[in-house]
């Protein structure tokens, strides 16, 4: 998928009324998630993606340890929304980037994670 696909992909599922919001909500939602995965995983998630996205994950080798609660308070902070919005937008954008990725890479992101972020992984209403 194109940046251009995939934002429009988190506006239209999300109901958001504004690409611009569309394209900062999925930006922090790959910066906070970059930030909790190490390297290896997040590269397996930035191939997959368009240049101007993959460049919101991060190279570092260790992953910054937090929760989900906090994952979603950061997204928040960064998307100028709050945490339940954080919540729900996220999701849309995991759900989103999830579908341009092969199954193993999906599989192995999810591994690196801790059990919490299951949360992060529900499929929002709009795709139910």
């Amino acid at each position: 998928m194109q940046h251009g696909e995939i934002v429009a992909a988190v506006q239209e599922r999300a109901g958001v009324p504004d690409p611009v919001e569309a394209d900062r909500v999925t930006r922090a939602t790959l910066d906070v998630l970059g930030r909790r995965l190490t390297a290896c995983p997040n590269r397996r998630v930035a191939f997959q993606l368009p240049s101007v996205l993959a460049s919101e994950l991060h190279e570092d080798d260790e992953a910054a340890d937090f929760g989900i609660a906090e994952f979603y308070e950061r997204v928040a902070g960064r998307s100028g929304t709050t945490t339940e919005q954080a919540r729900q937008l996220s999701r849309v954008v995991v759900d989103v980037v999830r579908e341009s990725m092969r199954p193993d890479d999906v599989t192995a992101v999810l591994e690196a994670l801790p059990a919490d972020f299951g949360d992060l992984l529900v499929v929002p209403e709009t795709r139910r």
